[in-house]
């Protein structure tokens, strides 16, 4: 059986922009390109730091290209923050005129290629 949860892929149209997104928004470490002689800007997998055991990986496709955003019900990745950690991301979403939604346990919004994402302090279901 599995143990635990050891990374998240999401397409993305353009690595840098979307390393540079995660870092600034969310807090989220770099950690570099899959493949060690690879540079950001030509590197297909990029890797990030959520915490201690847990990633992000970033996967360039010529088909991610951004879309509008959908319902506010899509497929979302969500990521675990207090609630000054909320408060923190939802100033930086203004800082870029971006849109989100506030909810009682925290904010969804959609990244630069519209993947769904959500940070909240839900303690999870019961």
């Amino acid at each position: 059986m599995v143990d635990s949860f050891h990374h998240l892929s999401l397409a993305v149209s353009d690595i840098p922009r979307a390393v540079s997104f995660y870092q600034e928004v969310l807090g989220i470490d770099p950690v570099g390109p899959d493949d060690s002689d690879a540079e950001i800007e030509t590197a297909t997998y990029y890797w990030m730091t959520v915490s201690h055991d847990q990633w992000l990986m970033l996967a360039e496709r010529p088909d991610a290209t951004p879309t509008e955003p959908t319902a506010t019900d899509d497929p979302h990745v969500a990521f675990r923050g207090d609630e000054e950690t909320i408060t923190a991301v939802e100033r930086r979403l203004d800082d870029r005129d971006m849109e989100y939604r506030s909810v009682g346990t925290g904010v969804y919004f959609h990244d630069p290629d519209t993947n769904y994402i959500e940070v909240t302090d839900f303690a999870g279901p019961s």
